[in-house]
């Protein structure tokens, strides 16, 4: 029988599903653009990694918001709550593609994961996972599956998740079949080596150790360990050498034969989802699925469930551990039965919506009001067939953690007093409208995402929805009805969407009612965990108030020391009778949701001729910049003229210039390729007082963080309907905004944003509890080696860096016994002394002094986005004039203009150091070490560029095998360019909990010696098939309007202008040779050039320390060592700012 696959009407792509005869779900997907031409001397095409373009232009912000502070983009990162068995080895590229490209993509997703685990070798999955990497019977060579994908513009990935484990690729079009031939032998015919598993056991380990010092992780390794005795739940499911190999060996047991019995009595047949993703037609997709993935063996049943397995968790009590970072959080947990099912009711994103709304009535908004939290988030952050957990953490300030028990618990009481009124207000017909709604909106108007990302999720929704509502289910809202008790045949998703037959759904036999869900959401079913900085405090304060209910004990794998507390049974039942306090409520309609979806064109006579005319000028800014090549006839001059017809669709036309006056200088540009009612809008706000002391930075991160705080409530309400915004301190760069969303009423949130800027006045109350935030977000900054290691770099390199931290430094290596010396933490130092009088003070010097710069693009005419700039500016010098004209804090008033505009001129502008070469890890209990090398090359043009992106292609591959696979140094080895204001570099980098960084650091010598020969004596066919994944990867098209808009935004941003500049790099790319790339690396990479410019960074982690008095202070020869990254600095030339040339505005 046909099934029918519902889909967004902005969904071009076809779909087809289908099962094979061994069981096997399929889901085949048919894009008609990926498609690739190769040239005939080539086999194979390659795709693109959106992210390889690596610039650290954006990383002057002074610390991360990201809570585990993740690392730089290209560097990837997993997720606390998975296990990835992530190649980061940069495979990326393949051919000489005639036209754009996009990537084709597969995956796999077995419904068996770490819940399955036995109990005798716990991480089993895990490692499972791992050594289906390493070789199959027809392709024995452990590298041969990444050297493919390598070669042929691919990834790969894998996570182990509880009841599932997903396998995943990505590759260049014409190169999908040979990637399924290798990917199919997972499922068939693995090899399993015993010296491929003594040494992947180590990157199991190394990937364990690299979360030990995680607090999401610790936290869910503790509610792990401690859930019901025998239950699943309570397996280690990281798994590590001790759980892997020195436990069972010491009980007798092959772990070998093990593994392959669990790998032939779970990977069965029908436990599998497939999903294959590629340009060739549906019938071409399905024969090749089953010709490679029939041969799976089946015959072991469905998936495992283990819903008789009952709740994991204990209700009413509270569990305290420490916290790695500076903060407290609370998190409540409540235990649901598994709503797979039902997931068309969504009764839990209901009251998830509530929950965790942030607007006027908001349980965070009587939060904040206390001055007891900071931030809050609530919904279902795990979903098995055991259970879903529906989680509610709030992250306390001081005042809040001293509320209740000296635990926060206060916060917890005025949590319940939310859910109470909730439960006595009902089921609301107009919020769950108003959800159904926003879902069909997003529905109808989807942009295209990733094709890994795609394939991957699919393959994991097939385990809970049936093929027909795969895409749909997600957003699919049955009609509402208050009591839930009864399931209506028909499913609406909104009028939005209209479809001519609803009516198709799975028999739904688990009654459910939203006051159910609620009804289960009480004080003796709550497990509280508070993790926390004050643990012992903590702690202490909770055993005096109950102390016949506490027991102290520790976690076995994490080490981790923690308190559980049997909560009072008067507690709980105050709790379960608290009255709601009079400013809890319901949550307004929300009066952003747009009504508009018209698509606009430009009416204004000429405005699309003007518009094209400037856009076309902008190409041409680049050869003004150095970006332009030689005039000769063989030259990558008449490559770029030669790529304006065939590559059209991958160098779109730039924006325009339309505005440039005093204050104010706009870009836009109309979409005609993607035609959705959305838009994205950016604004710098640049001023030399954001960055001209370490006072002004503090002042300015400080100002855009309040503004935020009192954007909060109204801004929500826009974000729920598909209207956002984001804050980014771009340092000496300034502040930067970015709305973006469905078209109709994104002018409204910019004014809005803008006009509360500009009036900024915060009370007492909201400022201390704003800045106590920031300043713990501070004291946490750079909490992983990997962050850290990148941020003393751009210390080093860029000529004004305010320290946010201290950073413990070494002194001498190696010469004489190390002391500790403290460097002063400038901005930090700053921030922690400002009151709301510096703020009052500041703001109107700092809107005195603006340029805005703006770029708007998408589904808005270019006289709209003209009038929305000068409103914008208007509303800035509004507010100066208002606060007193500049009568505050700073300076640089010689810099502007009458009416205090800075002029664009006069912007600061940012400079990198010329190289002429460790510190301990910030977190003192941090095991990993991580050496980052950095070898700064030459100023950026368009040919460097592309020779230092040709040498990562070649580069990356062998890299990550020699020095991750074979010698087993650390879980994460990666490479990648560089871009540092203008300067080009390349970067090794290697995270290990095996090895210090100074014998890191001399590995990466060694390969990069050795590679020299490899290199040397590289045949031009092997060059070739690299210079055409490179090709593959900068012709591949946008695949939504945000990635173009990102793109421009990122020339203009970094005042550089030069939107040809891959369409440039790639005529280069055609005509540069083996022997050119040889002599780059010749001169920069290799360890014996006398013109290579290196800087290595240590962190060390707990067990390397050892190092810093190790080899009686011996170093290689020309290597100095620096403690302080500052010092290096001193008496350093610095390379010219690197700026883009005026250019000529169309005056509107």
């Amino acid at each position: 029988m046909t099934v029918v696959i519902e889909q967004s009407p902005s969904d071009a792509r076809q779909y087809r599903s289908l099962q094979l005869a061994n069981g096997i779900n399929v889901l085949l997907i048919h894009d008609p653009e990926a498609t690739s031409a190769p040239t005939p001397e080539v086999e194979g095409d390659g795709s693109v990694d959106a992210k390889h373009d690596r610039s650290d232009d954006d990383l002057d912000s002074l610390v991360s918001d990201d809570p585990e502070g993740s690392e730089e983009s290209e560097e990837g990162s997993e997720s606390e709550e998975e296990h990835q068995h992530v190649h980061h080895h940069g495979s990326k590229h393949p051919e000489h593609p005639a036209k754009p490209v996009k990537k084709a993509a597969a995956a796999l997703s077995v419904g068996v994961g770490s819940l399955s685990d036995p109990w005798d070798i716990q991480g089993l999955s895990h490692y499972l996972e791992h050594m289906l990497f390493m070789g199959s019977e027809k392709f024995p060579d452990e590298n041969e599956y990444d050297a493919f994908l390598t070669a042929h513009g691919g990834s790969s990935n894998a996570m182990t998740e509880a009841e599932a484990t997903t396998y995943y690729f990505d590759v260049s079009p014409e190169s999908l079949r040979g990637a399924l031939e290798r990917f199919a032998q997972f499922f068939s015919c693995p090899l399993v080596k015993q010296g491929a598993m003594e040494r992947e056991v180590e990157a199991v380990n190394n990937e364990f150790t690299g979360v030990l010092q995680s607090d999401g992780c610790r936290l869910q390794q503790l509610q792990f360990h401690t859930s019901r005795e025998g239950h699943p739940f309570r397996k280690f499911s990281w798994g590590n050498k001790k759980s892997l190999i020195e436990d069972p060996t010491a009980r007798g047991l092959d772990v070998r034969d093990r593994l392959l019995d669990y790998y032939k009595a779970q990977y069965s047949a029908e436990r599998m989802r497939l999903v294959i993703l590629g340009g060739e037609p549906l019938d071409t997709l399905q024969g090749w699925a089953e010709e490679l993935f029939s041969g799976v063996p089946a015959g072991k049943g469905p998936a495992p469930d283990f819903q008789g397995a009952g709740f994991p968790f204990e209700g009413g009590r509270l569990f305290i551990l420490p916290a790695v970072r500076e903060e407290h959080k609370l998190q409540a947990t409540f235990q649901l039965p598994c709503l797979n099912k039902l997931y068309g009711k969504k009764a839990d994103d209901y009251i998830s919506h509530l929950v965790g709304h942030e607007g006027a009535g908001s349980l965070l908004s009587a939060l904040k009001a206390r001055g007891w939290a900071t931030e809050l988030c609530g919904g279902v952050s795990d979903q098995s067939t055991v259970a879903w957990l529906f989680t509610i953490t709030i992250t306390l300030t001081e005042a809040g953690l001293s509320e209740g028990l000296g635990c926060g618990l206060g916060c917890i009481r005025l949590m319940f007093e939310y859910l109470s009124m909730l439960r006595h207000a009902g089921p609301q017909e107009w919020a769950y409208r108003e959800m159904a709604t926003i879902a069909g909106m997003k529905f109808k108007f989807q942009e295209e995402e990733d094709a890994s990302d795609y394939v991957t999720q699919l393959a994991t929704d097939l385990h809970i929805y049936p093929p027909h509502h795969v895409l749909l289910g997600p957003y699919l809202h049955q009609e509402f009805d208050p009591a839930l008790s009864h399931y209506p045949r028909r499913m609406t998703l909104t009028p939005l969407l209209e479809r001519a037959d609803v009516s198709r759904h799975v028999p739904l036999t688990m009654p459910l009612q939203i006051s159910k869900l609620l009804g289960m959401m009480t004080p003796a079913a709550v497990r509280l965990d508070l993790q926390t900085s004050a643990f012992e405090r903590c702690a202490d304060a909770v055993a005096a108030a109950v102390p016949a209910g506490c027991r102290r004990d520790t976690e076995p794998w994490f080490g981790i020391p923690y308190t559980e507390v049997q909560l009072p049974e008067d507690l709980l039942q105050s709790w379960e009778s608290a009255t709601p306090s009079p400013d809890l409520s319901l949550p307004p309609q929300n009066s952003y949701l747009p009504t508009d979806f018209a698509l606009v064109s430009e009416a204004e006579p000429g405005a699309d001729a003007a518009t094209s005319a400037a856009s076309k000028a902008q190409l041409s800014i680049g050869k003004a910049n150095g970006h332009a090549a030689p005039a000769a006839e063989d030259s990558p001059a008449a490559g770029v003229e030669a790529l304006s017809l065939s590559d059209a669709a991958v160098f779109p036309t730039p924006p325009a210039l339309v505005v440039d006056e005093p204050g104010l200088r706009l870009w836009h540009k109309l979409d005609a390729t993607f035609r959705l009612p959305r838009t994205n809008t950016y604004w710098r706000l640049a001023s030399p007082l954001t960055y001209d002391s370490a006072r002004s930075a503090a002042l300015a991160h400080l100002t855009l963080k309040l503004l935020e705080d009192a954007l909060c409530e109204t801004a929500y309400l826009a974000d729920v309907a598909g209207l956002h915004y984001n804050t980014w301190f771009e340092g000496s760069q300034g502040l930067d905004v970015k709305v973006d969303g469905f078209s109709h009423k994104l002018p409204l949130l910019c004014e809005y944003i803008f006009q509360t800027l500009a009036g900024l006045r915060p009370d007492e109350d909201s400022f201390q509890r704003v800045r106590e935030a920031l300043v713990r977000q501070y004291h946490n900054a750079n909490m992983k080696g990997l962050k850290h290691a990148s941020y003393l770099r751009l210390m080093t390199l860029k000529d004004v860096f305010w320290a946010v931290e201290p950073v413990l430094q070494a002194g001498d290596w190696g010469r004489e016994r190390h002391s500790l010396v403290q460097l002063i933490s400038q901005a930090l130092g700053e921030l922690e002394g400002l009151g709301r009088e510096d703020v009052r003070r500041y703001l109107p010097a700092l809107l005195s002094s603006l340029h805005l710069e703006a770029f708007l693009h998408g589904n808005i005419r270019q006289g709209d986005a003209v009038t929305l700039g000068r409103a914008v500016r208007a509303a800035l010098l509004a507010g100066a004039a208002a606060a007193g004209n500049g009568s505050g804090d700073g300076g640089g008033g010689e810099r502007v203009a009458a009416g205090g505009l800075l002029a664009a001129d006069a912007r600061p502008v940012d400079r990198c150091v010329q190289l002429p070469r460790p510190a301990l890890s910030k977190n003192g209990e941090e095991e990993n070490s991580v050496v980052e090398a950095y070898f700064q090359c030459c100023s950026d043009t368009d040919a460097d560029r592309a020779l230092v992106d040709l040498l990562d292609q070649i580069l990356c591959e062998p890299l990550f095998n020699v020095l991750r696979t074979q010698e087993q140094l650390g879980y994460t080895v990666h490479s990648g360019m560089r871009l540092t204001h203008g300067i080009l570099g390349f970067c090794v980098v290697i995270m290990s909990g095996v090895h210090g960084p100074a014998y890191l650091d001399s590995r990466i010598e060694a390969f990069l010696e050795g590679f020299a020969e490899r290199l040397g004596s590289m045949a031009e066919e092997e060059f070739e098939k690299n210079r055409a994944a490179l090709l593959s990867t900068k012709l591949m098209k946008d695949r939504n309007l945000v990635e173009e808009s990102d793109r421009h935004w990122a020339c203009i941003a970094s005042r550089r202008y030069n939107f040809g500049a891959r369409r440039d790099e790639v005529a280069h790319l055609r005509l540069v040779t083996l022997a050119q790339v040889q002599d780059f690396y010749s001169k920069y990479l290799r360890p014996r050039s006398a013109t290579r410019r290196k800087l290595s960074v240590h962190i060390l982690g707990r067990e390397h320390r050892a190092e810093l008095e190790a080899d009686g202070g011996s170093l290689p020869a020309g290597v100095e060592v620096f403690g302080d990254p500052e010092a290096l600095k001193r008496g350093l030339h610095f390379y010219p700012a690197v700026v883009g040339a005026p250019v000529v505005a169309v005056r509107t």
